[in-house]
Parts: structure tokens; sequence; C-alpha cells
């Protein structure tokens, strides 16, 4: 007898647990329900457009209001003076919107569109030994026109921990080189220095006939400066030099 009721009131922590998940269930049941509300939209045909957003100088975007819409592509809209942000997004007849990942840069001097080279990548700086440092860099130069593409690095350097920007001298203005892959590549060693000394660089590209630089690392991007502490003895390991069938310049690779 006492087997059977001790069954019994096992039977009853049984009962509970199921109706405590019973009750998890309708909570759920709620919650699904408050997720699926407003998914039942009515079309409005005046909403089915493309709408153009526009951020100047560092502004957030605000996407509340268009700053211009159209039926079709192209959007035609006037920009003032500035460094412009654009991004457009497809908003369909529900009121639901799409292609709003990607943002164009638009800068305007004096009424004028600037067309700016692309940026350096990869932009680096390294001990060689000897108290000499390396600096490289790499250009996608076939991604500009071939009206807009810059046709030399300029390199700015400092050896007191201070970044350097380009109201300074030069450093190094070498000449881009396209190379077979797209790329330009630039190497530029400079030195002797100091044991301990912090050398900073600032790499950019300009276009010598109308003097535009790339771009300064405003709101759409940002510049890298790249540093490196001298060491004047020689590297440990040193690089074994490798040359490709003449598609590029020197590559390196340690030994293995």
């Amino acid at each position: 007898m006492a087997t059977y009721v001790n069954r019994l009131t096992g039977g009853a922590r049984v009962l509970r647990t199921l109706v405590n998940r019973l009750t998890g269930g309708a909570r759920l049941l709620r919650t699904l329900t408050g997720l699926l509300t407003g998914f039942g939209r009515v079309a409005n045909d005046a909403l089915d457009r493309y709408e153009l957003f526009i951020s100047t100088d560092g502004a957030a975007f605000d996407f509340t209001t268009p700053d211009a819409t159209s039926a079709t592509l192209p959007i035609v809209h006037a920009l003032g003076d500035g460094v412009h942000l654009l991004t457009v997004r497809r908003r369909n007849k529900w009121d639901l919107t799409s292609l709003n990942n990607n943002t164009m840069r638009v800068e305007v001097v004096s009424g004028d569109q600037v067309i700016r080279p692309g940026m350096p990548r990869n932009v680096a700086i390294r001990n060689i030994g000897g108290g000499m440092v390396r600096i490289s860099a790499e250009y996608e130069i076939e991604a500009d026109a071939p009206a807009n593409r810059a046709d030399e690095w300029r390199v700015w350097i400092t050896t007191n921990g201070v970044d350097p920007d380009a109201s300074m001298g030069l450093a190094n203005d070498p000449e881009v080189a396209n190379d077979r892959d797209g790329l330009a590549r630039m190497v530029s060693d400079l030195g002797p220095y100091s044991d301990g000394l912090t050398i900073k660089t600032l790499v950019r590209l300009i276009r010598t006939s109308d003097g535009i630089q790339s771009s300064p690392g405003d709101f759409d991007s940002a510049e890298t400066i790249a540093s490196v502490v001298v060491e004047t003895a020689e590297p440990t390991t040193p690089a074994a030099k490798a040359f490709y069938g003449g598609a590029g310049p020197m590559q390196t690779q340690s030994p293995e």
C-alpha cells in the first residue's frame, strides 16, 4: 500500500511538471503571436520607389526621410560642396526595403566633383637590419579608370613617434608601376636610423596631372599609420630573396 501511495505521489509530481510545461508552452504561443503581429501588410503603390539617402561631412544617415525619391533609376540630385556618402534603398509597396548595404563617396569642391585615386592598401614598415627600414604598400590600379589613376606615391615619415601628416616634407615619392596582376606595389628602403627610434609612416597616392591625392581617410575610410621600432642589429633569420619571372618586384620568404 505504501509503495502504491509513493507511486501516486511521484505521479503527482509528473503531473505538476506537465502542467508547468504546458504553461511554458502557452507563454511561447503568446510570444510567437506577438512576433507575428504586423506581418499582414496592405499593399500601397505609392511606396513602390527608390530612395536616396545622403550623409554629408560625417553626419549620421537619417533614414526617416529620404533626400530624393524616384520610381526608376538613375536618381538625379544636386549636391553641394562637401564629402558626401550616398546610399539607395529600394522600397516596395508593402513598405519593405532592400539595396542599402553599400555607400558611394562623392566629394564636391567649388561645385565640381573631385575624383580621387584609390587608397593604398597593406601599408607596412619593417626592419631590414643595420638601422634600415622598408616601407611597402599596394595600389589596386585597375580599379580606377585610366584617367583617374595615380602615377606617384607619396611617403611621409616621422622619427619621434608622432603620427605623420601631409603637411610635412616628403621622405620619398616613387613612381607607380603596374604589375601584371593589376596591383601596383611600392617598396622603399630608408635609413639608417638610430637604434630604438620609433618610425611612423603615412603613404598616399597622387595623380600628378591635377595634384589630386588619394582619400585623406575621412568619413568612409581610414588611413593606415604604420610604425616600427628601429633595430640596428641584423635580422636573426635572414630573408631569402626570390624572383618570380619578372611578374613584379622582389618577393621575400624565410628559408625553410
